[in-house]
């Protein structure tokens, strides 16, 4: 799947000899040179079930849980049953501990999955750049996926500042709203800009 294969990529480079490299936490972490083409063939497997069962699982929420505490939640903010009548803070509070309990999972896959080769492996001075890895999305990405995502990014901090606007959202879950997704906003133009840049 080209879309697992786009993802499982990306923490790969290669250095001014020719050897390839491997970055786990991307531009946050250290990197590892890998000794065989084998061994990046099973990191690469390793990286396209990791992303596979995390997108799985990510997307049943989005489909069935999510709907569930939206409905469950309305009930009973409407019926006051939960302390205050903000159907979306309480919303946030009650989706709160599968989201932490989600990340700690995928973390925690991500770690065990990962040590082996990070055991064995020599480090590098090396580092992934932010710039190289913006390159890399922006080459590998399609540009209609690219303007799906700076068109979605800017739609969604407008109306987070429509509702801030009305009243109708708290704005400590207005900021936390709109700073991540004005930051994707501002990626997506960058990588826009660097795939147009002669």
């Amino acid at each position: 799947m080209k879309f697992l294969d786009f993802f499982a990529n990306q923490s790969f480079k290669k250095d001014k000899d020719g050897s390839e490299l491997f970055f786990p936490w991307g531009v946050l972490g250290k990197g590892y040179v890998l000794d065989s083409p084998e061994t990046k063939q099973k990191i690469q497997r390793f990286l396209r079930l990791y992303y596979l069962i995390t997108y799985s699982i990510l997307l049943f929420w989005i489909i069935a849980i999510n709907p569930y505490f939206i409905i469950q939640v309305s009930h009973q903010t409407e019926n006051s049953y939960l302390p205050t009548s903000d159907f979306t803070g309480n919303l946030l509070w009650a989706e709160l501990p599968s989201l932490l309990i989600f990340s700690l999972g995928a973390f925690i896959g991500w770690y065990i999955g990962i040590q082996p080769f990070a055991k064995r492996l020599p480090t590098t001075t090396a580092k992934l750049g932010w710039g190289e890895a913006y390159k890399k999305n922006a080459k590998a990405l399609h540009p209609a996926f690219l303007w799906f995502g700076q068109i979605g990014t800017i739609l969604f901090v407008l109306v987070v500042l429509f509702l801030l606007l009305q009243d109708a959202l708290p704005v400590w879950i207005g900021l936390i709203s709109i700073i991540p997704f004005g930051l994707a906003a501002l990626g997506y133009a960058y990588m826009i800009y660097l795939r147009n840049k002669p």
